[in-house]
């Protein structure tokens, strides 16, 4: 047959040691977490308001890279390009004016 309390519900465990031991802690301290609860939500709180996203470019690259560095060197002859890539080719002997230069900017 079966128990006619456990087929109620109710607990039957009637001993402190049946409990498990967080269940206690919580439920013996209820008042406590609450507070502590509110204070770390508080806290939190007070922190939030403190957040400023800041999503400037100079934030967003790596500043220490080479090609930032040269970039960064050449900002103002590059101010009013807008936002296209450019490419710079450049001629270590000679002129300009060559095949093999031409065909390279082809």
């Amino acid at each position: 047959m079966s128990d006619p309390m456990h087929d109620r519900g109710e607990h039957y465990l009637t001993t402190p040691k049946a409990e498990p031991f967080l269940e206690r802690l919580l439920f013996n301290n209820r008042a406590l977490i609450l507070v502590a609860f509110f204070v770390l939500t508080l806290f939190l709180g007070y922190n939030a308001i403190k957040i400023q996203p800041d999503a400037s470019f100079e934030r967003m690259i790596p500043l220490e890279h080479p090609y930032i560095v040269n970039m960064l060197d050449h900002r103002d002859d590059l101010d009013n390009l807008g936002n296209f890539v450019r490419i710079a080719v450049a001629v270590e002997e000679g002129d300009i004016f060559t095949a093999e230069y031409m065909e390279t900017l082809k």
